[in-house]
């Protein structure tokens, strides 16, 4: 049964602006309910179709289709454009802030973003927007500085990283923070203000290569550099370490002796140990753990007037 109205010439028209038979059949649908030749009703995916394919031309409305997709997907709309995803851009911090704009998943608007091939152009003015300086697209492993761009002295801090991406993110919540005042980076940024702070990357390396070339750039730029310390640890300073070490433990667990003999303190329990020498055997008998060393020492005399 045909529909009153509907034409070959028709179809092929409304079909050049659809993606599916869905979409065309509601066009349609509205075109002749305000016309009133047929219900809306009358116009659903099925029957139309069906109705196509008695005009013959069901294979080439399908081709039309697919090439309509592929120019202007289901996913695109008006704010969905590389225009509309820039412009709020610049008005977001992050992709989740741009997902509630555009009432999607984070997840959903980062694939709406990489299908619009403007994925470096977005993080781009997210970075900006968000830290106030450029950062780098790409997570390398290199040898890297950071200074302030209105410091007269020049001064640079270099540092080793495996995702330079990651460690310039962890540099600058550090810096806000600003609780290590003592350190040199801390100091300087609260002085020139951490909008000026500016990084580069010197040398590109691999993982296993990072510890020796930071060591090398340090050296030759050690008259205007701001480590508090070289790269590469020498044997005087993990010796010094290791007494700070040494010294931190014993603050912490003071070592506590009996005036009774055969008591001993037991750090890990924090309880004494009556544990007296035996004259018969020559070795050491244990008595057990007590709260007091007294209670210690009255179990060693009770035993020694057993024996």
């Amino acid at each position: 049964m045909k529909i009153k109205g509907i034409t070959k010439e028709l179809l092929l028209e409304t079909a050049k602006n659809c993606r599916s038979f869905r979409e065309m059949s509601k066009k349609l649908g509205i075109i002749f309910n305000f016309g009133k030749f047929t219900p809306l009703t009358c116009f659903n995916g099925a029957t139309l179709s069906q109705h196509i394919k008695k005009f013959g031309i069901y294979g080439e409305i399908r081709a039309m289709f697919r090439a309509h997709r592929q120019i202007n997907p289901v996913w695109t709309g008006p704010l969905r454009t590389k225009e509309s995803i820039l412009e709020l851009a610049k008005k977001s911090h992050t992709v989740a802030e741009m997902s509630k704009y555009l009432n999607i998943t984070r997840e959903r608007a980062r694939q709406i973003i990489k299908k619009l091939g403007i994925e470096d152009e977005v993080w781009a003015v997210l970075d900006s927007r968000h830290y106030g300086i450029e950062m780098p697209l790409e997570n390398v492993s290199c040898v890297f500085a950071l200074y302030f761009q209105n410091d007269p002295t020049n001064r640079k801090f270099f540092a080793r990283t495996h995702h330079i991406r990651n460690s310039l993110k962890g540099y600058y919540a550090w810096m806000k923070k600003g609780k290590k005042i003592n350190h040199p980076l801390i100091q300087a940024c609260k002085k020139y203000g951490i909008s000026n702070l500016k990084w580069e990357i010197i040398k590109k390396c691999p993982p296993g290569e990072l510890r020796k070339e930071t060591h090398k750039v340090i050296m030759e730029n050690i008259s205007h550099s701001m480590n508090l310390k070289m790269a590469q640890q020498t044997k005087r300073r993990k010796q010094m370490l290791l007494k700070r070490r040494f010294e931190r433990i014993k603050k912490i667990r003071k070592p506590k002796k009996s005036k009774y003999p055969g008591v001993y303190y037991h750090f890990q329990s924090g309880l004494w140990m009556a544990h007296p020498h035996d004259s018969r055997t020559g070795n050491q008998h244990y008595l057990g753990y007590y709260i007091d060393e007294e209670k210690a020492n009255q179990a060693i005399l009770d035993w020694k007037k057993t024996i």
